[in-house]
C-alpha cells in the first residue's frame, strides 16, 4: 500500500509541474503518510520522499532527504499530542510543519552549499499547500478507508 502512494505522489507531481501549478505535492503526501502510519513506515516514506526530492529539485544532494527526516521525527513526536480531525489543529500542524521544513531546506543547503536558495514562495506557499492537503486527504480518506474496511 505504501509502495502504491509513493507513486501516487510521483504521478501527481508530475502532472502539477507539468500544468505549472506551484503546490509540494511532496510534503503533503509525507505529512498525510506520517500522520496515518506507525513511526517506522513513515521514516522509511519520508527519506524515499526526500530522496526523490534531491533528484527532482535543485538543492544540494542530501539535503531534502534529511530534511524530511527530521521532519518525520517531529511529526512522530507530536502526532500523538494533536488531533488531526480537527481542522484547526491540523492547520496549525500543517502550517507550522511547512514552515520548518522549509526553513531547514534553507539552512542545510545554505551549510553544504553556501548559495541562497529562498524565494518569496516560502511565505504564501503553505496555505496554498493546505488548501490543497484537503482536498487531497478527502480523497485519500476515502480510499484508505474503503481498502482497509474491504480487508476487515
Amino acid at each position: 500500500m505504501i509502495l502504491l502512494v509513493f507513486f501516487l505522489m510521483v504521478l501527481i507531481q508530475f502532472i502539477f509541474s507539468y500544468l505549472n501549478i506551484s503546490v509540494d505535492v511532496i510534503f503533503i503526501f509525507v505529512f498525510w503518510v506520517n500522520y496515518r502510519n506507525n513511526d517506522i513506515i513513515s521514516l522509511i516514506y519520508s527519506f524515499f520522499a526526500g530522496l526523490y526530492m534531491d533528484f527532482y529539485y535543485q538543492f544540494p544532494f542530501g539535503v531534502c532527504s534529511l530534511a524530511m527526516t527530521i521532519l518525520s521525527g517531529i511529526i512522530a513526536n507530536i502526532k500523538y499530542k494533536m488531533d488531526i480531525e480537527i481542522i484547526v489543529s491540523r492547520f496549525v500542524s500543517f502550517i507550522t510543519m511547512n514552515y520548518i521544513f522549509n526553513l531547514l531546506l534553507f539552512i542545510f543547503s545554505l551549510i553544504v552549499s553556501s548559495q541562497n536558495y529562498f524565494n518569496l514562495k516560502f511565505l504564501y506557499l503553505p496555505f496554498i499547500n493546505f488548501f490543497f492537503f484537503e482536498i487531497f486527504k478527502i480523497a485519500f480518506e476515502k480510499v484508505y478507508n474503503k481498502k482497509y474496511s474491504e480487508l476487515l
